[in-house]
């Protein structure tokens, strides 16, 4: 018989100890990690594919769940997995609520301010209805059920605005709509939730209307007043710029708690109004912010779609049948069309622009998190029918995602709302030498617009027939006046660098890095760049030295052509034979399209294709 000294066996069960330690310790940081990969990487593959973003999610989570099951989130998390959750969704909505421009709305407001009340009625009380008479549920968990199908999902629908381009009211109100309807959404669920009798199945209607204003006045004055000391610390300069990200994330979470333990469930109203004050307030700047909550959000949203569909599980799945696919088509064919065209009868928006906000309303993450956590409220009550809460909700997320996300693009086109591929060029800049560029691309069938601060120049350009906004590239207003349907790219070409730069900035969300374009700064003769990450792409092949054609010398000097390559003359001869006179900028493939000749990249233009030019009339130094 062996005998065992009482150290060893304490040492022994502290190693074992140890051991587990590690191996939790390592699974968990495994899993975290895995969680923000998968998070970031699908959004990639969505941008490769130029699919909505949550649709490559959606999948991804369910793959890494039920799957294959390396996501295990309620062992991961435990009890703070919704708490988490919880302070995600409040980081996001004040993300959203930054994105808010007041002036985008103000010719549409009585249709917001209708489609927040009338819309969330009539598509709430319809979504309810059909629980209770397709799914079977009793009233109170379809009125619950109703509650939360409301929202409209902005993470969804932000995205789908900025691919498509879609301008002044439809995007706006949609945006508007989207982030707005996520807190009333969720605190209406909420408020229902807890006026729900389980031993008497009723619903005090008069409680739930109270406790709805008391939260959101709450709410609005907390978020109110966070947002005024926020504005306060940041003008009097309290919060060095190293700390302001962190003081801001910090504000948000410390407001959404405080706000829920002042009233319940006013948190998120509470950051919703503290983003769209600090958007819309003009005594600091928030440019940095809002690159900092792009960041933010993306990472967010990645993260918690992954994470709560891989909370899902085959059995989940199985409780899917056809009243599943009836439910679906009687939210999307009848609720959401039904409350959009009541809201806006008599209103000025054309037909087209309500069928397509009557077709947009996928359900997102805010709709995803609440659902997750009242499915297991009311396990843990022993509701009936609580095992099909979760499946029948994540099916309608999943399906109004991927529906409404695939058909935007095709509705949009339909209704005339986008142009297909759009090639058009957005001109920053129009003296002499770039009106000739701009024309020589409006023959070519290329949409053009422009936009110059000097009134001659604007003048010269509209008498040609170029539509030209007097004003600065920098104005939010000049912004919201154009059409930016029919418009791809931005080539800044004022003989202000800095102003170029600043341009290509103040668009880049909109046209993407790879499509905004600027003028190299010359000086003295000679080439200079600005920093790269405060400019656009170069104009100009590589190897070339543009100071002759645009610098002082050579700017009334300057002509535009266009040359035709053939199989006997190809692009190779045109830049041998014509080196020091012709700078290529555009080239126009014979299958049609756009192409911008820049430092950083190299066309190979093939016979057929056209090469628009600067030329110099009278040749200098030019390399």
């Amino acid at each position: 018989m062996m005998h065992h000294h009482p150290g060893d066996v304490l040492r022994n069960r502290s190693g074992n100890g140890i051991a587990k330690a590690g191996a939790m310790n390592h699974n968990l940081v495994l899993e975290l990690s895995s969680l923000l990969v998968l998070g970031v990487a699908g959004q990639w593959i969505a941008w490769r594919l130029r699919i909505p973003s949550i649709v490559v999610l959606l999948v991804i989570g369910f793959l890494a769940g039920p799957v294959l099951g390396l996501l295990r989130p309620d062992e991961l998390l435990g009890d703070g997995l919704f708490a988490i959750v919880s302070i995600s969704v409040a980081i996001i909505l004040f993300e959203g609520g930054l994105g808010l421009n007041a002036r985008q709305i103000r010719l549409v407001r009585p249709v917001l301010l209708k489609l927040l009340s009338i819309g969330v009625l009539v598509n709430g009380g319809l979504c309810a209805l059909a629980a209770r008479w397709i799914l079977g549920w009793n009233w109170p968990l379809s009125v619950l059920f109703g509650s939360i199908l409301i929202v409209t999902g902005p993470t969804v629908i932000t995205p789908l605005v900025r691919q498509l381009r879609l301008q002044g009211q439809v995007g706006s109100l949609l945006k508007w709509e989207g982030i707005m309807s996520d807190p009333l959404g969720a605190v209406l669920a909420v408020l229902v939730f807890h006026a729900i009798r389980i031993e008497t199945m009723t619903v005090d209607v008069g409680e739930v209307a109270r406790g709805l204003l008391t939260t959101t006045a709450v709410g609005a004055a907390f978020g109110a007043v966070a947002a005024g000391l926020l504005i306060l610390s940041l003008k009097r300069y309290w919060i060095p710029d190293s700390l302001q990200h962190a003081a801001v994330l910090m504000a948000v979470i410390t407001v959404f708690a405080g706000a829920n333990q002042l009233q319940k469930e006013s948190g998120l109203i509470a950051v919703t109004i503290m983003g769209v004050i600090m958007a819309n307030q003009r005594l600091v700047p928030v440019r940095r912010l809002l690159e900092f909550k792009e960041t933010v959000g993306t990472l967010l949203v990645g993260i918690l779609f992954v994470l709560l569909t891989s909370r899902l599980s085959f059995s989940d799945l199985s409780i899917i049948r056809g009243r599943g696919w009836l439910f679906l088509a009687a939210i999307v064919i009848v609720a959401r069309p039904a409350a959009v065209l009541l809201s806006t009868l008599g209103s000025r928006l054309k037909l087209q622009r309500r069928l397509f906000i009557a077709g947009m309303a996928p359900r997102g993450i805010v709709a995803a998190a609440v659902l997750s956590i009242f499915s297991i409220s009311l396990a843990r009550l022993n509701y009936p029918q609580a095992e099909q809460f979760a499946p029948v909700g994540f099916f309608v997320v999943v399906c109004t995602v991927m529906g409404y996300g695939l058909s935007a693009p095709w509705l949009a086109k339909r209704l005339g709302l986008v142009q297909d591929d759009p090639q058009g060029v957005l001109f920053v800049g129009m003296q002499g030498w770039a009106l000739d560029l701009a024309l020589s691309l409006k023959k070519e069938g290329i949409p053009v617009l422009g936009v110059d601060t000097n009134r001659d120049n604007a003048m010269k350009a509209r008498l040609s027939g170029l539509p030209v906004f007097v004003g600065s590239v920098l104005s939010e207003s000049v912004k919201e006046e154009m059409n930016l349907t029919r418009i791809r790219r931005l080539i800044a070409l004022t003989p202000n660098d800095e102003l170029n730069a600043l341009g290509c900035q103040h668009f880049r969300d909109l046209f993407g890095r790879n499509e905004i374009y600027q003028l190299p700064h010359v000086t003295g003769g000679r080439f200079e760049s600005v920093s790269i990450e405060h400019r656009g792409r170069m104009l100009f092949p590589a190897g070339t030295d543009p100071a002759a054609w645009i610098g002082a010398d050579g700017r009334d000097r300057l002509s535009v052509r266009k040359t035709n390559l053939t199989e006997q003359f190809s692009f190779e001869t045109f830049r041998l034979q014509n080196r020091a006179t012709h700078l290529p900028v555009f080239l126009i493939p014979q299958k049609g399209g756009l192409a911008v000749f820049t430092r950083d990249t190299e066309l190979k233009p093939q016979p057929g294709d056209a090469v628009i030019s600067l030329t110099l009339s009278r040749p200098g130094s030019a390399a």
